[in-house]
């Protein structure tokens, strides 16, 4: 049902999180790029691959704005 991209350089995001939808899929980016997508979810009747998407980048940046985001622990979990 999802899949995940190769990042290229394996940099982690720093930024906030955004869905990309279109018939087929709803994909989970990079908000200052698009074109840079984390995870993909297909479309299908039995999976509601929009909630997932949502749910995903909701996390995310809610945790992206968290108070703790800018701590050395923080920082230590997001190395490659």
């Amino acid at each position: 049902m999802s899949e995940q991209r190769n990042r290229g350089a394996g940099l982690p995001i720093l930024g906030p999180l955004a869905v990309s939808e279109d018939d087929e899929k709803c994909l989970v980016v990079d908000a200052d790029d698009e074109e840079d997508w984390v995870v993909r979810f297909d479309k299908s009747d039995a999976f509601p691959a929009r909630e997932w998407a949502d749910n995903m980048v909701n996390v995310y940046n809610r945790r992206l704005r968290s108070p703790r985001a800018g701590t050395a622990a923080a920082r230590r979990a997001a190395r490659p």
